[in-house]
């Protein structure tokens, strides 16, 4: 878990750099502010992966408010279902530095959703560009809205509503096993 202002710097402009690179989000002044004030607000848990000390992963989870719901409430209303029936935290921001996608990508994931587990309850909810959904089927998140994609005010691709339910028998046996781990987001 990020504690102090240089990692969170770190962490914004990782996902920045990673979400302008793949055409996700312009790279403005107003896009790292509203990622900034995301991360300060009190409602946002940073993570960040490390190897030798640089941060190479970043995601972060979102605390559910009676009030003002989560992010994924204004493209995917939908999700609102999820809080009445167990409690839901949603996962967001997640960058992995591309040069070493494959090797950190499980595990920083796993690592979040553990952490969001612990402290949300039952659902975790997620907006994801399609292209990565291969690797949401593999950890057994379902879909929210069937599978519609649906714009997405903040990045500039569509967007598909994911949710994974911890005790409806869905939970993969990869993400069992990476659930059942130590959480170490660093190297």
């Amino acid at each position: 878990m990020v504690s102090n202002y240089e990692d969170l710097v770190a962490c914004m402009h990782l996902v920045m750099r990673e979400f302008v690179s793949r055409k996700y989000m312009d790279d403005t002044p107003e896009n790292r502010d509203q990622i900034m004030k995301d991360y300060l607000d009190g409602r946002h848990t940073v993570f960040a992966a490390k190897v030798a000390g640089a941060v190479v992963g970043t995601s972060t989870t979102v605390e559910d408010d009676s009030r003002l719901g989560l992010p994924i409430d204004s493209i995917f209303p939908e999700a609102e279902e999820f809080r009445r029936t167990g409690g839901r935290g949603q996962i967001t921001y997640f960058a992995i530095k591309r040069s070493i996608f494959g090797e950190v990508m499980y595990e920083s994931l796993m690592a979040v959703t553990s952490q969001t587990i612990r402290r949300y309850n039952r659902h975790i909810v997620v907006t994801i560009n399609e292209r990565h959904s291969r690797m949401y089927d593999l950890l057994g998140f379902g879909h929210i809205a069937n599978g519609e994609k649906r714009g997405h005010d903040q990045v500039k691709a569509l967007a598909i509503g994911r949710v994974l339910t911890m005790d409806d028998g869905k939970v993969t046996p990869y993400a069992e096993d990476l659930l059942s781990r130590p959480i170490s987001m660093t190297e």
